[in-house]
This record gives C-alpha cells, structure tokens and sequence, in this order.
C-alpha cells in the first residue's frame, strides 16, 4: 500500500475513474463495506456516482448523506419511483464527468488497489477501452469461496456467457456513444453493455489479479444462478440481438449451465468440406471412416487417406474413401500440407487415425466457426476410451520442456464443466491439436501451410496457429464436435535443434498465453515436491455427483 501511495506522483496518465453504484435496500453493513472499499482506493482521482432506486428502507439514506459530508467526491441522486437496474445505472451514469466509468453493486466491494492497477495498465496502453479483472465471491463474513480466474478477452467466449463481469472499467465517451444500458434487459443489462460496446471496439485489455470481492448472500446470483431465472432469457436475447446487429444467422441454445449458451450459426450456403485421414501404423482407418460416415449428416464433404505412394492400404478402403498418395519419405507435416493441395474443398479437416467421431452434428459445429471471417481454425474436444477430457485446446506454457504445448483442462471426466466452464463453452484459444483441425484453406495458404521446413510433426499445429494468430486470424475450440482416442501414437519431442527454432521463432509468444490465466499454471516446485511424494500425475477427478467428487474437489 504504502508503495503505491508513494508511485502516485510517478504516474504520467491520472485519468478520473466514475465508479457507478446503483442502490436499492441493501443491508447496512454491505453498504458500508461497499462505500469503505471507494474509501480506501490508493489511487485518488475517482468519483463515486450513487442512485438510490427509490429505496424504502431508511438506513439507507442516512448511510448515503454520511458518505457524502465526508467526501466529495460522492454524487448521489435520489429517485422517487423505482427505475429498476437499468434505469437506476443509466440515472448514476448521467453522473459521470471521468474519463473512464467502472461498476460496483451495493453488497460488493473493490480490493484498495484495483483503481492503481486499472490506471497502472493505462501508462502502458492508454489507448484501452475496456479494462477487466478478475475476482473472487466471498461470503457474508468476507471470507474467500473461491475466485474467479479469466481467459484474455475471448469473442467468441462472450457470446457464449458475461465472463467479464467485475470489475469491468469502461470508456466514458463509447458509452455515451452506445447509449448507455438498454431498458428491459435488466438481470442481464451488463451483459447486453459489453456485447454492445465490444462491436466498437478491440481495444480491450485483462489484469489477471483479483480486484473485486463479489458477495454471495442469500437471494444472489453470486450465490446461485437459479435464484433469478428470468435473467437467463435476457441474456438469451442479449445474444440473439448482438448475432442480429452483426449480421450473423443463428440462435442462442441452452446448455445445462445456467446464463451459458451455445450460439448455433447458420451455415452459408454448402461449402465443399475435404475429410484428411493420415494413414499411421497400428491406428485403425476403417474405425475412423467409418465413425465419420455414422454422424456425418452435413451433405457436401468427401473423405481421403492420405498415404505416401508406395505405401500399401491392408484390405478394401472402408466407405466412400479414396485414397491421397504423396511421395515417399515424407514427414507428417509435408504429407499433410501435400495432401491439402491435391483436395478439392473449400476447407479442410485434418483427423488422426486414431480417432472415432462419437457426436452427429460434428462437421456442422466446426464448420459454422471455420466461416467465421477471422477465424483461421476451430478444433474439437478429444476424449479417451474411457471418457477423460484429454483436450480442449492448447496451452502455451513456457516452463514445459522443449517448449510445447500442454492440453487444456486434464483430467476431467467428460460430463464435468471443468474450471470456469470452459470445457462445455466455445471459445477462443492460442492453438488447437493437428488430431483434430478444421482450416479455411485461404487462411491456410495465407500462412504458407504446415511449416514443413523446420519443424517433422510436434508443434507444427501450435505454430501454424501462431503464425494465423499474426496475421489476425482467430483460433476456436468447441466442445460441440467430440472425438474418442483409442491407440494414441507415441509422443515425440523436437530435438534440440527443432527446439532451438521454435524458441527463436516463438520465444515471446510462449511467454504468455493470452487465453491461459497465469494464476492457474502448474507450479513446477509444487510439481516438484509432488513428484517426491510420488504424486506427480494429478488425480483423476470423480464425475459430478459422484460418492468421490466431494473429496476430490476438496482435494
């Protein structure tokens, strides 16, 4: 604290900072806490716009007037006729002169640092229109539940849900711009903001540090979803409106998790689809084909094993597959990018062998985010025999050896949400598995294909997607096309020579996974320590419901 009081007069950028709190009932002691925590800011240049929604109880004005003698900074306008959320927010906001507008609920409180770290991030990139943080629920007596750690801004996990939430910083003249929260949406007016507000702009930054305390009290959502079920609907239309305004045909479907849904996009027209199947020893082909043909029920594809010339294919080809030949002695990444230039369609999908499609609507799934504008590729959710989640994405994570890439979320069993939901949501990723690829071939010829020069087959999927990240291409995971593994092919690493490449080629990029919080890595002195216990490998962990998923989850 002391130190950042003291880094005060070194900040070059100290824009006022207009906290809106609107106000309805609130018990006094929450009040207080929420009023305390504007209080005691280390960073000085912010003012506080209150509304009281026309509250009945009479502490509550009495709590307000105190805290305006005693600062004044502290606006507040009275009304005499409950507006509800939306109105008492916009009616706080018409309060506001800051350059920049932040949200607190009267039950909620700010950390005493979170205004210095938002004004931290604006002397690197004062060009920021959103700043979000991340935060924790905490109970009735201010102790932790657990927190709440965000992926860097995601589109397409926004459409799915608000995973923004607290503390979201905003740009006072965007929302003028936008006009502020929008009537009948309330329960879900913040939601409806940010998908409002991100259509202008991308500037839009992440502090991965627990910034607001959200209190979970009886009769919050905080506490529990279902408490307010009409506020699914609106977030439902919220969504719907958004996919309306930006020209995109589709709907938003319920999952089974509460203010959580899958946007099903219509596909344009019926492009053709080319199904990649590189023939491998040992894996079972026909297994694959045929599982492609069972659940395939998108009309214009084709399917092709890809095999070198002198190869022999054991049996009869399963299905209505043809085969690729491609010269002897290729790798695996130039017997993928030769294959892709023989294939007629419009985008290609690149599955392992070892792979068995166990979702009918699959290609549909990947398809309808492929022909997304931005998007350069889209994977799957890959599952074991057993029905382990064993990816859903790929992490970028520097203290791995060689430098490659962990999966995202292992080990969850398959019904199991995982941290934050993110194994039952769409959304945006650094890199996705060859295993399982779906890539718009203009986007991929754009890049120059698999970089077969430098790399054999490990890493080639995480630096293709790196190189379409450069060029402004967005990278999805669904979890909407599942995939079984059955006889995986053995893990083989780069070398030291491949190694040295991928760090001087991606040494920076691997620093820091923009959609991985930093605050969920894998320790490696934990991992250390853990290895000495012989505890190396995590546990598996119980199906939800389950006898061991209360002691596993305690764990």
């Amino acid at each position: 604290m002391t130190h950042m009081r003291n880094a005060l007069p070194d900040l070059a950028y100290r824009p006022t900072i207009s906290l809106l709190l609107p106000v309805y009932n609130p018990e006094r002691a929450w009040l207080v806490r929420a009023l305390d925590s504007v209080m005691s800011q280390t960073y000085p240049n912010w003012e506080l716009c209150i509304c009281d929604d026309a509250s009945t109880e009479v502490q509550v004005k009495e709590v307000l007037e105190l805290y305006e003698r005693l600062d004044e900074r502290v606006t507040i306008r009275y009304l005499e006729e409950n507006a509800n959320i939306v109105g008492a927010t916009n009616q706080a906001f018409s309060l506001a002169s800051g350059e920049f507008v932040g949200l607190l609920d009267h039950d909620d409180a700010l950390t005493p640092n979170a205004l210095f770290e938002v004004v931290g991030l604006l002397q690197v990139h004062p060009e920021a229109d959103l700043i979000y943080t991340d935060e924790e629920k905490i109970d009735e007596e201010g102790r932790s539940l657990r927190p709440l750690f965000k992926p860097g801004w995601s589109p397409d996990l926004a459409l799915s849900g608000n995973y923004l939430v607290h503390l979201s910083v905003y740009r006072r003249t965007i929302l003028e711009e936008i006009g502020g929260w929008r009537e009948g949406l309330d329960g879900a007016q913040d939601f409806d903001l940010m998908l409002r507000y991100t259509e202008r702009t991308q500037s839009i930054h992440h502090i991965p540090k627990v910034l607001y305390h959200w209190r979970a009290v009886e009769g919050s959502v905080a506490l529990n979803a279902s408490f307010k079920t009409y506020t699914h609907e609106r977030a439902r239309r919220a969504i719907e409106d958004a996919l309306e305004r930006r020209g995109m045909r589709g709907r938003a479907l319920d999952t089974h998790l509460p203010n959580c849904f899958r946007v099903e996009r219509e596909i344009e027209g019926q492009p053709k689809v080319s199904v990649l199947i590189p023939v491998r020893e040992g894996a079972d082909h026909n297994r694959c084909v045929e599982s492609v043909e069972h659940h395939t029920t998108y009309p214009n594809y084709d399917i092709s094993l890809i095999t070198t010339a002198t190869a022999t294919l054991k049996g009869s080809l399963p299905g209505h597959a043809t085969v690729i030949r491609v010269a002897e002695g290729h790798t695996r990444l130039e017997l993928c990018n030769a294959a892709i230039g023989h294939a007629t369609g419009e985008y290609i999908v690149l599955l392992d062998p070892d792979l068995e499609v166990l979702s009918d609507g699959w290609l549909e799934a990947l398809l309808q985010h492929a022909q997304g504008e931005y998007v350069g590729a889209v994977g799957g959710k890959l599952v074991s025999r057993e029905g382990h989640t064993l990816q859903a994405g790929l992490i970028l994570d520097p203290e791995e050896q060689e430098d490659s890439p962990q999966t995202f979320c292992r080990p969850f069993n398959r019904p199991d949400a995982g941290f934050r939901m993110f194994l039952h949501l769409s959304r945006n990723c650094s890199a996705v598995s060859q295993d399982c690829i779906v890539l718009r071939r203009n986007a991929f010829e754009a890049v120059g294909g698999f970089d077969s020069e430098h790399l054999e087959s490990a890493f080639g999927d995480v630096d293709l997607c790196l190189r379409l990240r450069e060029q402004g291409y967005l990278i999805v995971y669904t979890p909407f096309a599942e995939f079984a593994r059955h006889n995986p092919a053995p893990p083989t690493g780069l070398g030291p020579e491949r190694a040295n490449y991928v760090r001087e080629r991606w040494g920076e990029a691997l620093q820091s996974d923009p959609y991985y919080n930093p605050n969920l890595r894998w320790n490696a002195s934990l991992s250390s320590t853990l290895g000495l216990l012989g505890l190396d490998n995590p546990p598996r962990v119980a199906a939800r419901g389950s006898p061991a998923a209360g002691a596993a989850e305690s764990a």
